[in-house]
């Protein structure tokens, strides 16, 4: 399993997999949340969506996610010193969140 590694700085940012859109944030306490940003209809990235309030709709079919269905991930990950190193089966890029 690949080993993942990008400055905090970079945050918030999307680790695209084959399959899944991973959206990496800050937390207050210097930790990262880590959640599954993928639209259970179609798979496309939420995180390029539009926020309706309680709700995302994904931009490629408009479907509407709940943001409370919106889950974070177990996925392990370590910070130090402004580093953070994430393992991430099937990696394929990085995608910046403006």
């Amino acid at each position: 399993m690949p080993i993942i590694k990008f400055s905090t700085h970079d945050l918030p940012l999307v680790l695209k997999t084959k399959h899944k859109y991973i959206e990496v944030k800050t937390n207050d306490a210097g930790g990262c949340f880590i959640t599954d940003m993928t639209c259970k209809h179609r798979g496309g990235p939420l995180t390029h969506g539009v926020d309706l309030g309680d709700s995302i709709m994904c931009p490629w079919h408009k479907t509407k996610t709940r943001k409370c269905m919106i889950k974070h991930t177990n996925t392990p990950y370590i910070v130090n010193e402004l580093k953070v190193s994430i393992m991430l089966p099937e990696f394929e890029r990085f995608i910046k969140i403006n």
